[in-house]
């Protein structure tokens, strides 16, 4: 069936999830992608971990200034301009051969991926508003399948081609078409040029339920973050895994997650979104409580799996129970928490590295599993408060 004979909301769903899928493969580039620049331009340590900070930071203020235009500019809109300068910073990032023009154009990329996935979220909510849940989860299965397939692909790119940054090119060209499609498939384009830029943002840090969510996402994403970088570290400096493996691992990482993204979604059917939330937080902190006993690395492969799919619709299902909290335009609740998820990850990895410090390596992993069972306990608490203050 060609994508003018499918249904209309099947065709812009389709797009939607096209994008994000492009930009869960450009995450997992990053990985590999750093370290062979490192090589290639002789970068020192702290250079080659900058790249990675720079992303985060340009996805953080990008996203930030989503949420305030949103309703002004339209989610539709958003999303094309993201697709749009993401195909431009992709494809000169091909060429680039300094390091200051690579730190500039991967903190823009980080930008429009922010500006992609928070507006496609918030689109596919508005599109089936049957279901929302089940469409938010869906945006990220997709976003997990790129996830899973790029870093084979990048890295068997880097180990036998020459010009191995063609892999940019070729992702920046299904950019610039799935741009194209997003603007002729009739996605909504509702705007509000006469909407205050500050509607409602004040409004959402006056209700608990959206606070709550993103403390959630803080919580989840430096769990999910620092938990994962563990477990890759370990399997690099104790078990001599090179590129090709490391990406092979970062594959089965994504793939897990991407199975238990899918089967959630079929599950939130039959069970509510509060007992899926509550299983996959005691699943995640079990499964990471037991990564500090890995003594081989079939073990370690193991709890690789066991990671995915304990972490995996966890992220999804905080965004859409936050979005329900508030009557506030979807197009500035998304990127709001998004980026408090996005803030997770610059926080939490660096007090596992104090507690490494302090304490010993063996103990790290407490962090994300006291991350974890935190989640569960405060979406619970809350839950039993409101339920009590309604009375």
């Amino acid at each position: 069936m060609s994508m003018a004979e499918l249904p209309k909301t099947r065709r812009q769903a389709a797009v939607l999830n096209g994008a994000m899928v492009l930009c869960g493969a450009y995450m997992t580039t990053l990985g590999p992608f750093s370290a062979r620049l490192g090589l290639e331009l002789s970068l020192t340590n702290a250079q080659t971990g900058l790249l990675l900070s720079l992303s985060f930071l340009g996805n953080v203020l990008l996203t930030l200034v989503c949420s305030l235009i949103a309703d002004r500019v339209g989610k539709t809109q958003l999303v094309a301009i993201g697709l749009s300068g993401f195909f431009a910073a992709l494809a000169a990032l091909a060429f680039m051969r300094a390091f200051a023009p690579v730190a500039a154009l991967i903190l823009l990329c980080g930008g429009f991926s922010g500006v992609i996935q928070s507006s496609a979220s918030a689109l596919m909510a508005d599109i089936h508003p049957e279901n929302p849940t089940a469409a938010v989860n869906q945006t990220q299965v997709s976003f997990a399948v790129g996830a899973t397939f790029s870093p084979v692909l990048i890295s068997l790119c880097i180990s036998y081609l020459p010009y191995w940054r063609g892999y940019f090119v070729v992702l920046a060209g299904f950019m610039l078409a799935c741009c194209v499609l997003a603007l002729t498939s009739g996605l909504p384009r509702k705007c509000s040029l006469s909407s205050p830029p500050m509607k409602g943002f004040w409004k959402l840090f006056k209700t608990p339920g959206f606070l709550v969510a993103c403390l959630l996402a803080f919580l989840y994403a430096g769990g999910e973050v620092g938990a994962w970088s563990w477990m890759a570290s370990f399997l690099q400096n104790t078990r001599g895994w090179g590129v090709l493996a490391s990406g092979a691992l970062v594959t089965l990482f994504w793939f897990s997650m991407t199975v238990g993204r899918y089967f959630c979604g079929l599950l939130l059917k039959r069970f509510s979104l509060r007992k899926l939330l509550l299983l996959m937080c005691v699943l995640s902190a079990a499964v990471t409580a037991l990564a500090m006993a890995v003594n081989s690395t079939a073990a370690a492969l193991c709890v690789v799996v066991g990671m995915g799919l304990g972490y995996s619709s966890q992220f999804p299902l905080i965004l859409s129970w936050g979005s329900m909290q508030t009557n506030v335009s979807s197009g500035m609740v998304f990127p709001l928490i998004l980026l408090s998820g996005n803030l997770g990850p610059a926080v939490l990895p660096a007090l596992m590295g104090l507690f490494g410090d302090w304490f010993g390596l063996g103990v790290v992993m407490w962090v994300p599993t006291a991350a974890f069972l935190s989640v569960g306990l405060l979406f619970s608490v809350f839950l039993r408060w409101g339920r009590r203050a309604e009375l």
